[in-house]
């Protein structure tokens, strides 16, 4: 199964996120956003990341505009992961900006009604970016990873979804159910 996985730079979740995708064994095209494609973090080297998840994939990794606008084209993807996804990154799209590849590769997704599973990690989530998570709850086609506060002592308002659920999250949304319960408690 073909499955394109969207990266936003949410650089301390790349480790869990790509851990995961590995079980997953799917075949993956990544598009990811161009902070996350051409930045160096604290938590990452840029030529990691690349590496990484070119470890992960035999397409080429997909960041511009130009590139995505080709997924429509592509009747063999299945659905879209997009994990990370930051606060940023779900406002703009749930507010219709498709400004980057990510962006639009989302935009393909939805025009194509094909899910996409958002695997949400943003210390803002219960903050200014709780407006977009309920709005992206409304949409069709949008399923959330099962998520929670990471750590509410302190940071109250992170949330940060629970990486182990981003499998079954996808196969309930192939089916065009929001896996339950939504919300999880935080891990300790």
């Amino acid at each position: 199964m073909k499955v394109l996985v969207g990266m936003s730079a949410s650089f301390c979740n790349i480790k869990p996120v790509l851990d995961e995708l590995v079980k997953m064994n799917y075949d993956f095209q990544f598009v990811c956003s161009p902070t996350l494609y051409t930045q160096d973090s604290r938590f990452i080297s840029n030529s990691d990341f690349l590496e990484k998840v070119k470890l992960n994939t035999k397409h080429e990794i997909l960041y511009t505009i130009h590139q995505t606008e080709l997924l429509t084209f592509d009747d063999d993807i299945q659905g879209m992961i997009l994990a990370p996804c930051t606060a940023n990154t779900l406002a703009k799209l749930v507010n219709g900006i498709y400004d980057n590849g990510l962006l639009l590769a989302c935009k393909v997704m939805l025009r194509n009604h094909k899910p996409i599973v958002i695997g949400f990690a943003s210390n803002d989530g219960l903050g200014i970016g709780a407006m977009n998570i309920a709005k992206a709850l409304q949409m069709k086609n949008i399923y959330f990873v099962p998520f929670g506060q990471d750590n509410y002592l302190h940071k109250e308002n992170s949330l940060v979804c629970d990486w182990s659920q981003m499998n079954a999250t996808f196969l309930s949304a192939l089916e065009h159910k929001q896996l339950q319960p939504i919300l999880v408690k935080e891990k300790r």
